[in-house]
This record gives C-alpha cells, structure tokens and sequence, in this order.
C-alpha cells in the first residue's frame, strides 16, 4: 500500500508541473549538454521587442550578454523557454540564487 500512495503522489507531482513541448526539451538537452543541471521548467514566455524596452530592466541585462544586435529583433515577438538550473558560472561569484537578470 505504501508504495501504490509513493507512486500516486509522484505521478500527481510530475502532471502538475509545466509538459515540455518539442521546443522547450530542445533547450532543455542544450543545457545539459553546456554543463548545466535542469532542475525545472518554468514555462514559455513570449512577447513583441520593442526599442524602449532595451534602456530598462531586465531587457537591458539580457541583451547585454547577447552575441547579435538586438536591432533585428525589434517589432518581432521573443519566445523564452525558462528554467532553473544548478551550476550556473554567476552563481559561483553570487551564490545561488531564483534568478539572475
């Protein structure tokens, strides 16, 4: 009987949380394959880019750390696929932490 409410109480846990569409696995096994380790997913986010945006925070931050120009991007909508991870380099110099912006 224990092991039938152990198993009962992890499959409601794991229906609860958000499903993995082919997109957001894809970034999952990306991070795993640069070191980090998923420790959940926290959804899709999309929204349009626009120029004000980019003088604030935390667009400000994000695109800082980014390899093109953000110019390409405006007008356009962004889709985020979001996780928590272990093993993030920022987390050495802050200690862990929800989120870095």
């Amino acid at each position: 009987m224990k092991k039938l409410v152990i198993l009962f109480v992890v499959l409601f846990l794991s229906a609860c949380g958000p499903r993995l569409d082919e997109d957001a696995q894809l970034a999952k096994e990306y991070l795993k394959e640069q070191g980090y380790s998923v420790k959940s997913y926290e959804g899709r986010f999309s929204h349009i880019i626009e120029r004000e945006q980019l003088i604030h925070k935390p667009d400000i931050f994000v695109w800082a750390v980014q390899t093109v120009e953000p110019d390409a991007y405006i007008g356009k909508e962004i889709t985020q696929e979001r996780f928590i991870v272990k093993h993030h380099p920022l987390s050495k110099i802050y200690g862990p932490q929800k989120s870095f912006s």
